[in-house]
C-alpha cells in the first residue's frame, strides 16, 4: 500500500450527495473538531448530487478552507483517491451493507461508519474501525479527533480493515 505520510490527515467520504447520506453530519462534525487538530487534516468530499451546492454553502458559512469538493469521479480515480485517504467516513443512514466501506478498507483506510444499516456487520467497533450512532455529530467529531491524535490507531485500524477485507470479502471466500 502506499504511505499515507502526507502533510495533511485526510479524512474523506466517497458517497452520492442526498440527505440521507447524510455529509451534513461529516461538515458538521470536521467543523466542530479541536481547532489545531482541525487544522492539521482535510476534508475531501467525493461525489456529486443535488445537495452539492447546499454542501458547499455549510462549508463557506462555517468558515472551512480545507474543504475540497472533488464532484463525480471516474471509479478508477476513486481507488486512487482512496489511497491517499487516512480516515474514511461513511455516514449514510440509508444503505445495506456499503461497498465503499469495502474499498475503503481495501485500500487501508481507518474507517468510520454509522452503527447500524450493515455497517456493524463489517466494522468491528474498535477492532478494525470505529462506529458512531446514527445522526450524533458530536459522537462523530469524537471518532475523528480520536483518529486524528493517534497515528498508530489508524495504522492499526487500517491493517485490520485491510485483513477482513481479504479474509471474509475476497472473491474466492464469496463463491464459495
Amino acid at each position: 500500500p502506499r504511505k499515507k505520510e502526507g502533510k495533511k490527515i485526510i479524512i474523506g467520504t466517497v458517497r452520492r450527495l442526498v440527505p440521507e447520506k447524510r455529509i451534513d453530519d461529516l461538515i458538521h462534525a470536521f467543523a466542530q473538531m479541536n481547532k489545531p487538530l482541525r487544522e492539521r487534516c482535510a476534508l475531501w468530499i467525493i461525489g456529486g448530487g443535488p445537495e452539492e451546492t447546499m454542501l458547499k454553502g455549510l462549508v463557506e458559512k462555517l468558515q472551512l478552507s480545507n474543504v475540497i469538493f472533488y464532484g463525480h469521479v471516474d471509479n478508477t480515480k476513486v481507488i486512487e483517491l482512496l489511497r491517499s485517504i487516512d480516515i474514511f467516513v461513511n455516514p449514510s443512514i440509508q444503505e445495506g451493507m456499503a461497498t465503499a466501506v469495502l474499498e475503503a478498507m481495501g485500500a487501508h483506510c481507518a474507517v468510520v461508519g454509522i452503527r447500524y444499516c450493515a455497517n456493524d456487520e463489517v466494522i468491528m467497533d474498535e477492532f478494525n474501525g470505529l462506529l458512531y450512532e446514527p445522526k450524533d455529530v458530536k459522537d462523530l467529531q469524537q471518532k475523528l479527533e480520536q483518529l486524528a491524535k493517534s497515528r498508530s490507531l489508524r495504522k492499526t485500524l487500517a491493517l485490520k480493515g485491510y485483513e477482513t477485507v481479504h479474509m471474509k470479502y475476497d472473491l474466492k471466500n464469496i463463491s464459495k
